[in-house]
């Protein structure tokens, strides 16, 4: 099995080496084949840093928002793609476990609320996503506990059905992708994950206001999604 590890980032450069080095030590150990795709649409020096690291980067001018940041590296990718986290959250020793759950499924996802999990964060945070979670599960009658973890992992042959389907930039293309996946059918195995908070990041930008402002902001766009879809 050939893998491509996919990291969406902007603005990462005091991040990204570490995570890097993290990810190139695990796979060197490992028994995975694996080729890591940073996906880059900063002003910072984190491409830089990333092909440094012996990383594949597509770089782009200008900000694209995490969901089209995905959408350019599932085009580019091989095999069974992994969305790993730029704030390495998820250390890279739980990717073989999202891997074989694919074993039997089309789709893997990693969640933090899960009864099983190990997650740390700090309680905003815990709050904001369990209610959005709570939320999604209203709309879509999705039955999973964490549809925004970015720890994800996706067969081939279902990324060539889902990916053309995809329309959302922002932070709601995790729902968008799942609500897909379920339409077509796919199987989706949720996975419990040890995640931990790292600071820094797009939805730490201004604190407790900036996180307001991004829950907000996801409330109205889950919602567009949902008269969308």
């Amino acid at each position: 099995m050939t893998l491509t590890i996919l990291i969406p980032t902007h603005n990462e450069e005091g991040r990204i080496g570490v995570t890097l080095r993290k990810l190139n030590a695990f796979l060197k150990k490992s028994k995975l084949r694996a080729s890591v795709l940073v996906v880059d649409d900063g002003n910072d020096r984190t491409a830089f840093i990333s092909r440094s690291l012996g990383a594949k980067v597509i770089h782009f001018p200008k900000r694209l928002g995490k969901g089209d940041g995905v959408h350019a590296g599932l085009k580019q990718a091989k095999g069974d793609v992994v969305v790993y986290d730029a704030d390495a959250s998820t250390p890279p020793e739980e990717i073989p476990r999202l891997v074989a759950a694919l074993s039997n499924a089309d789709v893997a996802i990693g969640s933090r609320y899960s009864p099983a999990s190990n997650a740390q964060m700090p309680l905003s945070r815990k709050i904001t996503g369990r209610s959005f979670n709570l939320l999604v599960r209203v709309l879509f009658g999705m039955p999973f506990s964490d549809t925004q973890c970015g720890f994800k992992a996706i067969r081939e042959k279902a990324n060539a059905r889902i990916a053309p389907q995809l329309r959302e930039t922002g932070f709601v293309w995790d729902v968008e992708f799942l609500a897909i996946a379920i339409r077509n059918g796919m199987r989706i195995e949720e996975v419990p994950i040890r995640w931990k908070h790292v600071t820094g990041g797009p939805t730490a930008a201004g604190g407790i206001i900036g996180l307001l402002k991004t829950a907000l902001r996801m409330l109205s766009d889950v919602v567009a999604l949902r008269l969308r879809l």
